[in-house]
């Protein structure tokens, strides 16, 4: 089962709250803009959420992301399972890959067992 990996994914307004509380006076505008600079950089990468937010993860091994529908809670999947799917685009589309992201949405098992009591 797949550890669900809240802590290495934050929204732009979790790490925003982290950093009041820890006594820096920043400006939630420049956490976007940050965010905005290290994803450019390909130090974090961005995760959508189902609610239309994204959460920010440290991008140190390539990997791929699940998220529950219910509670927006994100755990994270190697990339080995999609590397066929991957090594397949070029010969369907002629496109050559340079880099890829999947997020798939379903129940993490805490909302299921929720659901199913």
């Amino acid at each position: 089962m797949l550890a669900v990996d809240e802590a290495h994914h934050l929204t732009a307004q979790q790490i925003y709250e982290r950093l009041r509380t820890a006594g820096d006076p920043i400006d939630l505008t420049t956490v976007y803009r940050s965010l905005t600079t290290l994803t450019e950089l390909g130090l974090v990468h961005a995760t959508a959420r189902t609610d239309h937010s994204a959460s920010y993860g440290l991008a140190v091994q390539r990997h791929h992301h699940v998220v529950c529908t219910e509670c927006g809670a994100t755990a994270a999947i190697t990339s080995r399972p999609f590397s066929k799917a991957l090594a397949s685009v070029h010969d369907e589309t002629g496109f050559e890959v340079d880099g890829a992201h999947v997020t798939i949405h379903g129940r993490c098992p805490n909302c299921t067992e929720a659901t199913s009591v």
